[in-house]
């Protein structure tokens, strides 16, 4: 029997597409097609990101900074104090075409809100924040670069 030397890329490509489909054979029973779970997936994959909510964002009324991007499909907020740095713990992430919805925790002082942000105009969101304190703000983008 003869060895075939295949060149570099054309095995790489083949080894990650053997490992693709040998993960998505593994998936868990729950996502198989009809199940409540793929259904969540389906609907998903059908709504579009509202590209006015991405950018980095910045408020007269807070040191904090919003890093709002999208990332496979679906809307992903980084969050930190801008005077030093802390790092906010940002969850519950839920959108509809209007309005993005989050909680955001610092950690240090465990200080908590939920946060509504609302479009205005291009480079204007209003946010609605309850929790720890009540109120609202206007967040002005300061970059539309969110890589």
């Amino acid at each position: 029997m003869d060895t075939v030397k295949l060149p570099l890329p054309l095995l790489a490509l083949i080894l990650f597409s053997l490992f693709v489909n040998s993960c998505s054979a593994t998936r868990p029973a729950e996502k198989e097609i009809g199940s409540p779970a793929a259904e969540n997936l389906k609907s998903k994959s059908f709504q579009t990101i509202n590209p006015r909510f991405l950018g980095n964002w910045v408020s007269k009324e807070s040191s904090a900074v919003f890093k709002i991007r999208e990332i496979d499909g679906e809307f992903s907020i980084d969050a930190w104090d801008g005077d030093d740095g802390e790092l906010f713990k940002v969850s519950a992430i839920s959108w509809s075409e209007q309005r993005l919805k989050a909680v955001i925790v610092m950690p240090s002082t465990q200080y908590k809100i939920q946060i509504e942000l609302a479009v205005v105009d291009k480079d204007e969101l209003e946010c609605f924040y309850s929790g720890d304190r009540f109120g609202k703000a206007i967040w002005y983008r300061r970059s539309v670069d969110v890589y």
